[in-house]
C-alpha cells in the first residue's frame, strides 16, 4: 500500500514540476512581449495590457 502511495506522489511531483515550469514560461513570455510591446510603441498602457490579456485565460479557467 505504502509504495502505491510512493509511486502515485512521484508522478504528481512530475507533473507539478512540469506545471511550474510552465508558468515559469509563460509569465516570462509575458514579460518579454511587454518589453517588445513598448519598445515598439512607446507607451505604458502596452505593458499592462500585454501582461492583462496573457494571464486572463489563466484567471478565468481557474475559478
Amino acid at each position: 500500500m505504502e509504495h502505491t502511495v510512493q509511486k502515485s506522489f512521484g508522478k504528481f511531483l512530475v507533473v507539478w514540476f512540469g506545471q511550474l515550469i510552465s508558468m515559469i514560461g509563460i509569465g516570462l513570455t509575458a514579460f518579454s512581449l511587454g518589453v517588445y510591446a513598448f519598445e515598439k510603441t512607446n507607451t505604458a498602457t502596452s505593458v499592462p495590457l500585454i501582461t492583462l490579456f496573457t494571464f486572463l485565460p489563466n484567471i478565468l479557467l481557474s475559478l
